[in-house]
């Protein structure tokens, strides 16, 4: 997955949480967060998209969040060597309708929607 996927991916994610937009309204950001979101609309213009995510990283370590969007390297899971080897199980999950986000959800209750967009998620199988 690209860094772009994973920051996109996290802003999905935050966006979700509720919380990212009063931390940059704390920030007096919130016309960046916004340009962001049109640009991760449908036909939305993605010509300063890299720079407004790093104006918003910016913003969010000056909050005091590590890393910003995407938790710095050191935090990430690393799996190990020896479960690398025999057959993968298959998981049904709720994906990104655009495949723009690489976030996912168990399958299970209703389905949800993006909370960029606003569509609703669609089935996909992965391994775990």
């Amino acid at each position: 997955m690209s860094q772009l996927a994973r920051r996109i991916a996290a802003v999905c994610r935050e966006m979700e949480r509720d919380d990212l937009r009063e931390i940059v309204a704390e920030r007096d950001a919130g016309a960046l967060l916004d340009r962001i979101l049109a640009a991760l609309a449908p036909g939305g213009d993605t010509t300063t998209l890299e720079r407004d995510l790093d104006d918003l990283d910016a913003h969010l370590v000056a909050y005091g969040i590590p890393g910003g969007l995407v938790p710095p390297r050191w935090r990430a899971y690393r799996p190990s060597p020896v479960a690398a080897d025999g057959p993968r199980p298959k998981i049904t999950v709720w994906a990104c309708p655009t495949a723009s986000c690489a976030r996912w959800l168990p399958v299970a209750g209703a389905v949800p929607r993006c909370s960029v967009r606003d569509v609703p998620l669609v089935e996909k199988e992965i391994s775990a």
